[in-house]
Parts: structure tokens; C-alpha cells; sequence
């Protein structure tokens, strides 16, 4: 079922909302979204077979407002839900919301200008964690700080992709900014096949194309990324639990120093859930680690080159933590 405005010409960012089961927060993230500093958007909220009423409450905001589109289809994830938002996307630019997390009021503006002074293809900001105890108060929302090395890359965003992604660094999807005809020309779409972490393959993806002009925006905080007890990365059990998946799923079209690299960040996973596991003393824990012992044989020899690095990753973990920690 398709709820569609249209209007005489093509908008300057299209804004996509993948949606299920966001009734709670959902009109909160429409309300934040009509204060934009830049009007000229559309929002493409693409409801992923909600059983609440969030496409009830989306409705109301596109019969209200001409710039919102209310797209809804049977349930089949966070990746479906984003490519068919990029299938029905009209602007120059694309900008993802999920429908619990927030853009601060003049990023659209802000971005697309540096984009266009700069001709970007890419762009990202810096962002803020932010908690909300409780969900009918605004009032009880605070900001939660972030180290600023946990947005800095080392060497390329590639290599930081590869090897500190989910470790000691993040950048959620709301803080970038697409240009569509680069995501077109490319033919970009999030990958169905996997249901944990299709953000991460998805930056990592584009990171290796050639020609890419991307350039960041770390002096502005652009968006606020809601720490959702919910969520797929709410716990330190679920964020290793989807790495792990997502790893034993990517090495298979790794080769040669990417694998290295590869058998590197697994390294630090793995020194991350030992301590956890000693800290609690459950053993249980190391069941996440299942996924590489079932996808084949490139999963396994990744696992035992990453034993022979643990040292290595222990030592990074150990000096990152106290690097973070004496500030």
C-alpha cells in the first residue's frame, strides 16, 4: 500500500525512515524532522509490517504534510525496508533516519552545503548518544558523550572499517549524507541476505569504491543516536553476538590483507568476550562464537589466525582503555 504526495519537482533530500513496530518514538522523530532549517525534503517512511500502529501515526503526518510519503510492505528487515525507501527516493541527496533516533535541526542545511561547495559524493558528522528515561517525557532526555577518538579514522575509513568498527569506533547511518546519483551510478543497495550489521557492510562497501569523494563534518554534531534498551546493539552481548555473524558472513570475499585485517578485528572481539566471560564467570558466553564453526572453512582458519593475533589485540585493548580512561 502506497500513501503518496507528490509535488511539482524533485525535492533536494530525500529523507527514508525504516520503520517496525516505532509507534513509541516514531511521531517524535516526524516532529523533530518538520523543524529542519532546510524545508526543501521529502520523507519516504517505509513501514517494515508493523504490528502497532506506527503506520497509523505516520498517516497522519503524510495528510498533514505534503513532504512525508507513508510506503508499507510485508516485514523483512532493516535492509528491505531502507533499499525500498532508496527505490522511491527523488532527491539530489539521501539522508537515513531510523524512526527512533534524531537529526539536530540544521543538518540537512548544513550538509548539503558542505557538500555542494566541496562536490562530495559522501559525507558524515559527528553524533551524540542520548538516552530518554522516560518515553512520554521529553524532559527526562539527556545527551551521553562520546570519546572523540570513537569517530576519528586511522589511516582511512576503509582500514577503521576493517579493523576498529564496533570496537572503539562507530558511525551510526544517520550521520551520513548520499548523493543519489553516486548511490545510482554504483547501483548501491543494502544487502538483504543478512539481518544483523547491514550497516556496517554498507559503509564497507562503499568505502572501497574508486573515484569516492567523502570528506567528514567532526566539528558538528549532526545527529543523536538514542540508546534503545531495545535495540540490536543495546547490550555488549548482542553488538558481539551480530559482529561475530557479520564477520563469520563477510570473510568469505576477503582476500589477502583484508583477511589479515579481518583476523585482527576478530581478534579484539574475541579478548572482549573473554573478559566479559571471566568477569561474570559464564562460560556461556563463548557460544557466540557459533557462527564460525558453521559457515564453512574460511570462518575457521579466520578463527585460528586469530588466535595467533590475540596478543596483539590484547595489547590494544588493554592500551585503549587506558587511554580512555586517563582523560
Amino acid at each position: 500500500m502506497n500513501q503518496n504526495n507528490t509535488s511539482s519537482s524533485a525535492p533536494l533530500v530525500s529523507v527514508i525512515i525504516p520503520c517496525y513496530n516505532q509507534s513509541v518514538f516514531l511521531a517524535h522523530a516526524l516532529t523533530l524532522l518538520q523543524q529542519q532549517s532546510l524545508g526543501d525534503f521529502e520523507c519516504l517512511i517505509v513501514d517494515d509490517g508493523s504490528t502497532d500502529d506506527s503506520a497509523q501515526i505516520a498517516g497522519r503526518f503524510v495528510r498533514s504534510d505534503a513532504r512525508y510519503r507513508l510506503y508499507r510492505k510485508a516485514n523483512g528487515g532493516t535492509a528491505t525496508a531502507r533499499n525500498e525507501g532508496l527505490r522511491h527516493a527523488t532527491g539530489r541527496y539521501v539522508q537515513f533516519l531510523d524512526a527512533d533516533d534524531a537529526l539536530d535541526a540544521g543538518k540537512l542545511e548544513r550538509q548539503v552545503r558542505f557538500m555542494e561547495e566541496r562536490r562530495l559524493d559522501v559525507s558524515y558528522t559527528d553524533f551524540l548518544h542520548f538516552r530518554q528515561e522516560d518515553e512520554t517525557d521529553e524532559a527526562s532526555i539527556t545527551t551521553v558523550p562520546h570519546r572523540r577518538r570513537s569517530v576519528l579514522t586511522t589511516f582511512s575509513l576503509r582500514f577503521t572499517l576493517l579493523t576498529r568498527y564496533g570496537v572503539d569506533f562507530s558511525l551510526p547511518p544517520i550521520v551520513f549524507m548520499y548523493r543519489r546519483s553516486f548511490l545510482q551510478s554504483h547501483g548501491l543497495c543494502f544487502s538483504e541476505a543478512i539481518r544483523f550489521r547491514e550497516d556496517w557492510d554498507w559503509i564497507l562497501n562503499i568505502s572501497r569504491l574508486r573515484p569516492l569523494r567523502m570528506d567528514a563534518m567532526l566539528d558538528y554534531v549532526g545527529a543523536y543516536y538514542r540508546l534503545n534498551p531495545k535495540g540490536k546493539t543495546s547490550s555488549a552481548n548482542k553488538l558481539t553476538a551480530g559482529n561475530i555473524m557479520y564477520i563469520a558472513y563477510k570473510c568469505h570475499e576477503l582476500r589477502g590483507l583484508e583477511f589479515l585485517l579481518w583476523a585482527g578485528r576478530l581478534s579484539s572481539e574475541l579478548v572482549l568476550l573473554c573478559g566479559r566471560v571471566a568477569k561474570h564467570l559464564d562460560p556461556r558466553g563463548l557460544g557466540l562464537l557459533g557462527p564460525l564453526f558453521r559457515g564453512g572453512w574460511r570462518p575457521v582458519v579466520l578463527f585460528l589466525l586469530s588466535l595467533m593475533l590475540l596478543p596483539l589485540a590484547l595489547v590494544q585493548v588493554v592500551v585503549r582503555t587506558i587511554y580512555e580512561y586517563s582523560l
